[in-house]
C-alpha cells in the first residue's frame, strides 16, 4: 500500500534547497565533478533527478 502511494506522490514536497539549482550550474560550468548521494530507491531517486535538475 505504502508503495503505491509513494510511486504517485514522491515528489509532493520534494524541492531543491535555495540556490542549489545555481550551484550545482555553476560547478558544471567550471568542469567540477558531482555525484549523488541518496537514500532513495534508485528508481525514485532517477525520477526525482531527471524533474528536479534537468
Amino acid at each position: 500500500m505504502f508503495e503505491q502511494y509513494y510511486s504517485k506522490h514522491d515528489k509532493d514536497h520534494s524541492v531543491p534547497y535555495d540556490g542549489i539549482v545555481e550551484l550545482l550550474q555553476n560547478c558544471k560550468q567550471q568542469g567540477i565533478l558531482l555525484a549523488v548521494l541518496s537514500n532513495k530507491p534508485d528508481e525514485v531517486y532517477t525520477r526525482h533527478y531527471s524533474t528536479l535538475f534537468s
